[in-house]
């Protein structure tokens, strides 16, 4: 009975990962219902040493069973409300599920992350700092860069700042990421997340891009860990073109000399050349008398015509 009952949720659970409908998703019904690791009481997020680990479901179902699920794959199952499993340093996810005529989840699955190995000493993962992270919002008719300082203190993500340019957004999009950013940011203050179980924070309904962005230029930030630094220097974008555009420059200038030019692409753009064209640009301190290579040959005018526009009247380039 139990190899059928084993061989029946394999079947489902393999079904949900292959059509991506995974049962962790469905709200948890309403069982009491209790998951201990080595015997402690866990829920929510469960901090345990890299190696082998006891899993105890207690709950009055008649029939449950223990799953694990590693990067959203199915990996193992057992009856009798208990499970041994081998836990990777990649993390899990633990849930249990009520072996009855609909087949449920007892509660919401538990996100089970490695802390130091028994006899090793604890340490942060990454060190008290502020760090920068950025990420492209791109669809066909968005196109801009999301950058964002993140603040990390005894572990926790306490803070994000926002440091993304706004004047390539048409208004429409600066409207959405505006409203994005507050719920974002309020949203991670409140969470006080631990930077390795930092999650998407929910935005709001009609921003989704905006939203989506700045979740993952915190990510980056906290994945890189590249201290933020002030940049010196006074930034230029065009004004209005992230309808349609393939490719636009963000440029800097410092002490009256064009510093630096940062290219925000979009899909099917050669960004290795294009960067490298536009670092010419920086050393002649001019946008004339430039070789467009054929392969760029568009993206290189628009970028070229476009630093010349930002620019103009500035006195910068000649």
């Amino acid at each position: 009975m139990k190899r059928i009952l084993y061989n029946a949720v394999f079947v489902l659970l393999l079904t949900a990962a292959l059509f991506r409908v995974t049962p962790l998703s469905v709200a948890a019904v309403t069982e009491d219902a209790v998951m201990l690791i080595d015997g402690k009481q866990v829920s929510g997020y469960a901090e345990i040493s890299r190696g082998t680990h006891t899993v105890t479901a207690r709950t009055d179902a008649e029939i449950v069973c223990v799953a694990v699920y590693e990067n959203g794959q199915f990996k193992a199952v057992s009856f009798g409300a208990s499970l041994t499993y081998d836990f990777p340093d990649s993390g899990a996810e633990i849930a249990l599920f009520c072996l009855d005529s609909e087949f449920r989840p007892l509660q919401e699955a538990v996100r089970v992350k490695q802390g130091a190995a028994s006899g090793e000493e604890h340490a942060f993962p990454i060190a008290d700092g502020v760090y920068s992270g950025s990420a492209h919002c791109l669809t066909g008719y968005i196109n801009y860069m999301v950058s964002a300082d993140v603040t990390v203190k005894d572990g926790v993500v306490t803070e994000i700042q926002d440091r993304t340019l706004k004047t390539p957004m048409s208004s429409n999009d600066k409207l959405l990421y505006s409203v994005a950013w507050r719920s974002v940011s309020k949203g991670i203050a409140k969470a006080k997340m631990k930077v390795e179980e930092f999650q998407s924070v929910d935005g709001v309904t009609g921003a989704t891009v905006s939203t989506a962005g700045i979740n993952a230029a915190v990510k980056n930030a906290l994945q890189t860990q590249t201290v933020a630094r002030e940049e010196s220097g006074d930034l230029y974008a065009p004004e209005g073109i992230s309808l349609y555009a393939r490719a636009y420059p963000v440029v800097t200038v410092r002490n009256g000399k064009l510093y630096h030019i940062r290219i925000v692409p979009a899909k099917n753009t050669d960004t290795e050349r294009l960067e490298a064209f536009a670092a010419e640009i920086v050393r002649r301190q001019s946008v004339t008398g430039l070789a467009w290579p054929v392969e760029i040959q568009d993206d290189a005018f628009a970028v070229a015509n476009l630093t010349e526009q930002i620019l103009y009247g500035t006195g910068v380039l000649k």
